[in-house]
């Protein structure tokens, strides 16, 4: 800084040092009454955050300074920022999500933020709001960063975010019963998949039909009895639905002449 004093009513020395601190024994401007003058000093600032300095004047009369300041400061990180997490850490894909995290400690108004992979969908808000409506499932470890006025930062521990799967619905044909050796063939459909769904079976099927990945079992059979038959519905989420469904082939007519 530069600090001058300006036609002082009496000689003397000034003083300038930390704010929070105790006067040094020296001083770094020796003046006469009368006269003007200036002298550039290095001053500490004060460690409690406040930034501030202290200047004494040992002259028996009044006295104006001036000081001008070159450079910049930052204050202290004098009080630490802790980020608290959300209780809730689930979710699941298609149903809106929010959550928000808070923190306590350091100066004025923070700001939130994170370098995390986020769930398709979902959005991290300057204050601290994570939320959206995702789109996929998984798990996801976030850490958040919260930043003070003065810069000053904490980062809390890793929320861990889980977003199930929807879910999928698988309905049966209406229409359960078929005969040996007429053609028959019938529909599965879903509701709640995300995207493209395929549909898929490991169950037995009777002889003479297929399962096609549209849920469209068709063929002509040539054996009879019940089958019970599994159906499951896989959206290009990779998320599942199934469902049972019991056909019933019966024998043909057969007509003896």
């Amino acid at each position: 800084v530069n600090l001058a004093i300006v036609a002082p009513a009496g000689s003397g020395n000034a003083k300038l040092y930390a704010g929070d601190a105790a006067a040094p024994p020296t001083s770094v401007l020796n003046f006469s009454a009368g006269h003007t003058r200036a002298n550039n000093t290095e001053v500490a600032l004060a460690s409690d955050g406040s930034g501030t300095v202290a200047l004494t004047n040992d002259s028996a009369g009044p006295a104006d300074f001036v000081i001008d300041v070159s450079g910049y400061f930052l204050p202290a990180c004098i009080s630490s920022i802790t980020v608290t997490n959300p209780s809730t850490a689930t979710g699941t894909i298609n149903a809106p999500f929010s959550q928000t995290f808070t923190s306590s400690g350091g100066t004025g108004t923070k700001t939130y933020s994170t370098a995390s992979t986020l769930p398709p969908g979902l959005t991290l808000a300057a204050d601290g709001t994570l939320s959206g409506t995702p789109t996929h499932h998984g798990t996801f470890p976030i850490t958040v960063t919260a930043t003070d006025q003065n810069g000053c930062t904490g980062t809390g521990s890793t929320y861990t975010l889980v977003i199930a799967c929807q879910t999928i619905a698988v309905t049966n044909p209406a229409v359960t019963t078929g005969t040996a050796n007429a053609f028959f063939s019938q529909t599965f459909t879903e509701t709640g998949g995300v995207g493209a769904t395929t549909f898929s079976t490991a169950s037995p099927l009777p002889n003479g039909m297929t399962f096609a990945a549209n849920g469209f079992l068709s063929g002509t059979p040539t054996q009879t009895g019940s089958f019970s038959i599994v159906v499951t519905a896989t959206d290009a989420d990779g998320c599942t639905g199934s469902s049972s469904y019991t056909l019933v082939i019966a024998c043909q007519t057969i007509t003896v002449t």
